[in-house]
């Protein structure tokens, strides 16, 4: 009996990644527009080319002043200063002020010259045109925003392989930068293959036939994670047309990704067609993890393209594409993809699956009480009712009722 040789998923994971140094895999860069770059992964390390602000600058409606002018400054005891201009917004403040003076300054404005503070205008009390009194001190730099205080020139603002966020655009932007370098998106073609198989569109599916959820699954994932998908087919369970398709994608994606076939059946072809088209064979065949088990990875050297055969049954071939395709993209651009989580505590206690790694789909509540999801993996429902999913790691026994433990969101 042919029985898996199993790798964990760091050894399988290392495998890949060893042949993508060996191959000098490059995923390459293009420059966008600014406003396009949300969630693409930066290329290069980017430094400002200016400061900003590039003034000093009020971060409230009052009035600008010299700090120990209002020391001592209270309900009972006000203050007396002598109102010489007004700050306009977008202008260049070319006022300077003296012991004794004030300007009023509007949010966002620029401080004159000798001014140090800003006291808010709730603060004061205007006496006539000239005259304010004061009845709160400030110390110095309140309400103050210091030119250069948010970015330096010549600071790093943004680090290779950032995944980009609407914060960072608007640092970018607040910095000059109106175009970026990021990794293009990598290509993957999709096959699905079994003879069981019926198009999703199809109105109504034979009795024994089943529809295609996990191409159009897969194509949902790489949507939401800028993975671009060159193509989706879907192959009968025949080695020689399963063959020719994807020696057919080997020079056109960066990762050909097969759905089902990888298990050890009688019509299971997925091992010798990635092994017929992998120059080192087969990397692993056979991950300590549950659910994903049969799962299979190759690499085409000579056409720097990595092949993977991932299970039939839809959580595990959900949660296994997740898990190593998003690892591959992370070792390739430096970036941090599954960083959407929450810490909350197990409702109830969980076994884990001896010998092997366990992912378990789990709701999360408002209070962060974690649920798990009790079904098999072929139960289509559980992926859509889930919240996102635990791992309870290898050779650990599993998790107790009330421990806390890290939800990865599955958006």
């Amino acid at each position: 009996m042919d029985l898996f040789k199993v790798d964990s998923i760091d050894e399988c994971e290392e495998k890949i990644f060893k042949c993508i140094k060996k191959s000098n895999f490059d995923l390459k860069y293009e420059e966008v527009e600014l406003y396009k770059s949300l969630n693409r992964i930066n290329y290069e390390d980017i430094h400002s080319k200016e400061e900003a602000p590039n003034f000093n600058k009020s971060t409230v409606d009052g009035y600008a002043v010299i700090s120990k002018d209002t020391s001592g400054a209270s309900e009972t005891v006000p203050t007396f200063l002598d109102i010489v201009g007004e700050s306009l917004m977008g202008k260049e403040q070319t006022i300077s002020i003296n012991s004794g003076e004030c300007v009023y300054v509007p949010t966002g404005a620029m401080l004159p010259e000798g001014s140090n503070a800003v006291v808010m205008i709730e603060h004061t009390e205007n006496l006539s045109q000239k005259k304010i009194a004061i009845y709160s001190a400030v110390g110095e730099g309140q309400n103050v925003i210091k030119k250069a205080d948010d970015i330096k020139k010549e600071e790093l603002i943004l680090k290779r392989g950032k995944k980009i966020t609407s914060g960072d655009i608007a640092l970018l932007s607040s910095a000059g930068v109106s175009r970026v370098k990021v990794y293009k998106k990598i290509n993957i073609a999709i096959i699905s293959t079994g003879d069981e198989l019926e198009e999703y569109t199809k109105e109504k599916v034979d009795i024994g036939k089943i529809r295609d959820s996990n191409s159009i699954m897969l194509s949902a994932i790489c949507e939401e994670n800028f993975i671009n998908v060159y193509d989706v087919v879907k192959v009968e369970d025949d080695y020689d047309k399963l063959y020719e398709k994807v020696k057919y994608y080997l020079d056109k994606v960066d990762i050909i990704v097969l759905s089902g076939g990888s298990s050890k059946g009688k019509k299971d072809y997925t091992e010798s067609v990635i092994k017929d088209n992998s120059e080192e064979g087969i990397l692993t065949h056979g991950i300590s993890i549950k659910p994903g088990k049969p799962t299979i990875t190759g690499y085409n050297i000579k056409n720097k393209t990595i092949i993977i055969g991932l299970p039939g049954h839809p959580v595990a071939c959900a949660l296994i594409f997740r898990i190593l395709i998003f690892g591959i993209i992370e070792f390739i651009t430096s970036a941090k993809l599954d960083n959407k989580y929450c810490i909350g505590r197990i409702t109830e206690n969980l076994k884990a699956a001896p010998g092997r790694m366990t992912i378990q789909l789990v709701n999360v509540k408002e209070d962060l009480t974690v649920t798990p999801i009790l079904s098999k993996s072929g139960i289509v429902k559980s992926l859509s009712k889930a919240d996102g999913y635990i791992i309870i790691k290898l050779n650990d026994e599993g998790i107790n009722k009330g421990e806390y433990v890290k939800v990865h969101y599955l958006t």
